[in-house]
């Protein structure tokens, strides 16, 4: 029982020492270079294998004609099936699992937002 008590610890511990190194990758992949202008949710979805190329390949995520909503849906669909929090592998590091995590999350956020304005139009 305290073997996982201080294992937990351990990774919390882990944890909140590499949220702020997720965070800055993360604005790096969200916001253009030097600016504060937010990138497209396309632009984001093809550059996602460079945040995560240990769970995102490379041809998952060939463009497509991403001004067509369709597409996006679809390249969406994928990416977010590979980084749903139960399909992600135990094998990898925590660093790679809580940054898959937040893109998880934001890549929702942002789907929801792009819908939105794409169902106004």
């Amino acid at each position: 029982m305290a073997t996982k008590k201080a294992a937990k610890e351990e990774t919390d511990r882990l944890a909140s020492e590499i949220k702020g190194q997720i965070a800055l990758q993360c604005d790096a992949w969200r916001y253009y270079p030097r600016t504060t202008n937010l990138r497209s949710l396309p632009e984001l979805l093809i550059d996602l294998h460079d945040v995560l190329p240990s769970i995102i390949p490379k041809q998952v995520l060939i463009p497509e004609d991403l001004e067509e909503a369709v597409a996006v849906k679809k390249m969406y669909m994928k990416v977010i099936r590979l980084l749903h929090p139960d399909k992600i592998s135990n094998k990898l590091d925590l660093e790679t699992k809580l940054l898959a995590d937040v893109v998880y999350r934001q890549l929702s956020d942002i789907y929801m937002a792009y819908r939105k304005a794409f169902a106004e139009i």
